[in-house]
């Protein structure tokens, strides 16, 4: 059978992979090894040139480890490298993830992840206050669209942040912040499998997921249930500088639509995905879509 996946505005963060920090998943009774590999884009700024702080997005390479015991605890490791980089500083973020998932029971599902994030100051992403995250999820098995809902905070200092104005093109110096942001994010999900399409082992699920996000945009971060943030190429458009954004009001901030492919073969799985994002928060209400790409080896 195809591990579970979740499909939802969090992903390989970037490109993040949508997978790279997803809980270690507790649907099978044995214990497993998995490592995978994912593809995708981050927004990065040239903190060098102040006349220049506009964020582009640049693709990067996610590696990342994961136990899953059979009791339902869990421990990943993940790592998140710039492909394009001027100043060598490809390594930009690492994350270690202890979780725990319930998914024994046919009729629901639900867990419960610890984050910590440790992020290259020297690096070309945006910095951030935001280096711990606590993340749960509830999900109901039994219907034929499936709902469930998530709960994501963060929080976090960081000291010596490079601040900059992206409206004012200027530096606004070098500052200890700290911040925290929540989230909250409803999701409907329906998935399909067809078996034996290539060989009489191979197995392809077809998922589609909707995603309603509400919560806080005080910064920029890679939380489970908001990275679609960093993905908007109109982001620097409301954000006053390269750490804080003017997002402290809890509002509805996002509408997601995913498909994604689930390829299964012996212990490989390949997952690429598409997400479309509809602002409802914020100066831009302009749509924006990203793809990503997952490669996983199951042990």
């Amino acid at each position: 059978m195809l591990a579970k996946i979740t499909l939802s505005a969090i992903l390989l963060s970037f490109g993040y992979n949508i997978y790279a920090q997803e809980i270690a998943s507790a649907d099978t009774i044995k214990s497993s090894v998995k490592l995978d590999i994912g593809f995708g884009y981050t927004p990065t700024t040239d903190y060098t040139n102040t006349q220049n702080t506009e964020l582009i997005s640049s693709p990067i390479v996610s590696p990342g480890i994961a136990y899953s015991h059979k009791s339902g605890f869990g421990l990943s490791l993940n790592s998140s490298f710039l492909l394009s980089n001027s100043n060598n500083q490809s390594l930009y973020e690492m994350i270690i993830s202890p979780s725990y998932n319930y998914g024994k029971s046919k009729l629901y599902s639900l867990g419960a992840s610890y984050s910590r994030f440790y992020y290259n100051k020297n690096s070309p992403i945006p910095q951030t206050p935001i280096n711990n995250e606590l993340y749960t999820f509830f999900s109901y098995d039994d219907l034929f669209i499936k709902p469930s809902i998530e709960f994501d905070y963060g929080f976090g200092t960081i000291k010596n942040a490079k601040v900059y104005s992206f409206k004012k093109k200027t530096s606004l110096g070098s500052q200890t912040i700290s911040g925290h942001d929540l989230s909250v994010t409803l999701n409907a999900s329906k998935s399909l499998s067809f078996d034996n399409l290539l060989t009489p082992e191979d197995e392809l699920e077809v998922a589609t997921k909707v995603s309603l996000i509400s919560g806080t945009e005080n910064f920029f971060r890679n939380l489970k249930t908001s990275k679609n943030l960093s993905r908007n190429k109109h982001f620097q458009d409301n954000s006053t500088s390269a750490t804080s954004t003017d997002g402290s009001k809890f509002e509805l901030r996002s509408f997601q639509t995913a498909v994604s492919l689930n390829y299964a073969i012996g212990k490989f799985n390949l997952i690429p995905q598409y997400d479309i994002a509809f602002p409802l928060s914020g100066d831009s209400k302009t749509p924006y879509g990203y793809f990503t790409a997952n490669l996983q080896f199951t042990f």
